[in-house]
């Protein structure tokens, strides 16, 4: 039996007899009992009750104590003889009490509240779809996420994410504006004009016919 560091255990015969007794079978409660009574009269323990739970004390324990209360409520005289546990423990605590750090109570109570910070508000789909389409011009975002419910209808598991949403978009190339590519008196795309505008003139070196 293993008594807390004020020699303090509880006195549940059950217990005690699985704890003293694991390897002996026919030990009954009344063995227990018995045995609780005999220690307690040779002055070795004392056995108390507390919340209708039995517990007992070893006398003249003298172990050093490492935690500042027991686990266990500690035993008490009144004024009729019974044992109590009304009074305060040995250990400065009274039984069943919170320990609490000086002064933490008062400086909670007294302290007024911190206020919240306010959280980034999430955007809705419609929202952030609006933003994203935004971010990219030329792309038909609205054929892209229709592509995206046809491919993902194939591969089941799969979700259409924002994450998701976004890696599609970087793979998809925009088309190239033929409106504005310079052409020739033929209709033919002028391939040395359209390098001109993007490279420069200085920079580009007319070979042969184009």
């Amino acid at each position: 039996m293993k008594a807390d560091d004020f020699g303090r255990h509880p006195a549940n015969v059950k217990l005690l007899g699985s704890i003293l007794f694991p390897l002996k079978d026919g030990i009954r409660d009344a063995d227990i009992t018995r045995h609780l009574a005999e220690c307690e009269e040779a002055g070795l323990i004392a056995v108390y009750e507390s919340e209708s739970k039995k517990y007992l004390e070893i006398k003249n324990f003298n172990q050093r104590t490492r935690i500042m209360r027991s686990k266990y409520p500690a035993p008490c005289q009144s004024n009729d003889g019974q044992m109590t546990v009304i009074c305060q423990s040995n250990d400065g605590v009274k039984p069943n009490q919170t320990e609490t750090k000086p002064n933490q109570t008062n400086k909670v109570a007294s302290s007024p509240s911190a206020p919240k910070p306010a959280g980034k508000v999430k955007q809705t789909d419609e929202e952030w779809l609006k933003e994203i389409r935004q971010h990219y011009p030329g792309i038909n975002v609205d054929a892209e996420l229709r592509k995206m419910d046809a491919w993902i209808s194939t591969r089941p598991g799969k979700q259409k994410t924002r994450r998701f949403i976004v890696n599609w978009l970087n793979r998809v190339e925009a088309p190239v504006n033929t409106a504005t590519t310079p052409r020739k008196a033929d209709g033919s795309i002028d391939y040395y004009a359209d390098a001109v505008a993007v490279f420069g003139e200085e920079n580009v070196v007319r070979v042969g016919a184009l």
